[in-house]
């Protein structure tokens, strides 16, 4: 091979090597532009400030993230003293911070005070009673029965707790409900520990009527013996009351 041979043949060699960096330079520019430059400036004009909708209604907190287009989603629920139910006790992220469009905000929300007032349910119906202590969050307790004159039948006398009491949602509060005049009532007998056959033979003879019965393992005492019941003994309930018991049986072998 002549020099100028070898001379040309060596300058096509650098020459395509040198083509061959410049391309892939080229490719890691544009790539280095693409993901990474870029996005940063467009990133920088999709974002906002997080608004504050802490201590207002839900409804009105959701619209206001919307419209400011941001997401939400209620994480959980609180008892609070200090906020409604319903209302927002605290916002992640929290309000004034800048993030970016869209961004999901998380929302606890309040379920009102863990008390409550025993609302006064004289004259109520026993049905609307029951009703509006669901409502209130409380339990519906036991119902017994009592005479007023000054009221009509079948509505309720008093409650316990009292009205106006503040106690703990959830609690039970029992209804007593007005009978009328010459209503024979029933005084429920003690029938823990006796055996559950005779008690269920005798029990129209104490003016009441069978209801649920639980069987629970419970190796302390004597098969079908009466562990619980659901009426409160001494109490006085109208005649064919229901009265369930929760009564013992043998535990099964493994």
């Amino acid at each position: 091979m002549s020099f100028k041979d070898k001379f040309t043949s060596e300058s096509v060699q650098r020459g395509i090597i040198v083509a061959s960096f410049c391309l892939i330079l080229l490719f890691l520019l544009s790539f280095v532009v693409d993901e990474v430059i870029m996005p940063s400036f467009v990133g920088l004009g999709d974002e906002k400030v997080v608004p504050d909708v802490s201590d207002i209604n839900i409804e009105v907190a959701k619209q206001t993230l919307e419209e400011q287009g941001f997401g939400w989603r209620i994480s959980s629920e609180e008892f609070s003293p200090t906020h409604p139910p319903l209302t927002v006790i605290k916002q992640q992220p929290l309000a004034g911070l800048v993030v970016k469009s869209g961004r999901i905000v998380e929302l606890v929300i309040s379920k009102g005070s863990e008390f409550s007032v025993v609302e006064d349910l004289r004259g109520f119906t026993l049905r609307q009673a029951k009703l509006r202590l669901m409502e209130d969050g409380f339990e519906v307790g036991l119902i017994t029965y009592d005479f007023d004159e000054s009221l009509p039948p079948e509505v309720v006398i008093r409650t316990y707790p009292a009205a106006m009491a503040e106690v703990e949602r959830g609690t039970p509060v029992d209804l007593v409900v007005n009978i009328r005049k010459g209503t024979e009532l029933v005084l429920v007998p003690d029938f823990i520990g006796l055996d559950f056959g005779s008690v269920k033979e005798e029990l129209s003879e104490h003016g009441l009527v069978l209801g649920d019965v639980d069987y629970v393992e419970d190796e302390t005492v004597l098969p079908e013996t009466i562990l619980s019941q659901s009426l409160v003994p001494g109490m006085e309930v109208l005649q064919d009351t229901e009265i369930s018991f929760t009564v013992s049986r043998i535990p099964e072998e493994m």
